[in-house]
C-alpha cells in the first residue's frame, strides 16, 4: 500500500503518519485490576495518548484514539477514567492536533 514503517511510526504514501505496531503486538498492558499504583495506570493512558497526538497526522488521530480506548477497556480500564485522563492529556498538549 506504499507505507513505510520506521520505528513506531507508519509513514503513508501521502506522507501522513500514524502509529505502527508490529504484527506480534498483542495490545496487552497492565490490567486495571492489578495491585499497581493508580498513578502507574493513569500514566499508561497518558503515554499512549501522547504518543497518538505526537505521531498521528490529523486524519489518523481519531482512529488511533478509538483504538487506545478499546484496548484499555479490554485491559479492564473504566471508560470514564480513560476519557478523563485522555481529555486532561489533550488539554496539556494544546489543541493544535484536535481530530476533525
Amino acid at each position: 500500500d506504499g507505507s513505510l514503517a520506521f520505528l513506531d511510526i507508519l509513514i503513508h504514501s501521502d506522507l501522513s503518519t500514524s502509529v505502527n505496531r508490529k504484527p506480534t503486538h498483542t495490545d496487552t498492558y497492565t490490567h486495571y485490576s492489578t495491585a499497581a499504583p493508580q498513578s502507574t495506570k493513569d500514566s499508561l493512558i497518558r503515554s499512549l495518548t501522547r504518543r497518538a497526538y505526537n505521531i498521528c497526522s490529523p486524519q489518523h488521530l481519531h482512529k488511533e484514539l478509538t483504538h487506545i480506548k478499546q484496548v484499555l477497556i479490554n485491559n479492564g480500564y473504566l471508560l470514564t477514567r480513560i476519557t478523563l485522563i485522555m481529555e486532561r492529556t489533550k488539554n496539556s498538549l494544546g489543541k493544535a492536533k484536535t481530530p476533525h
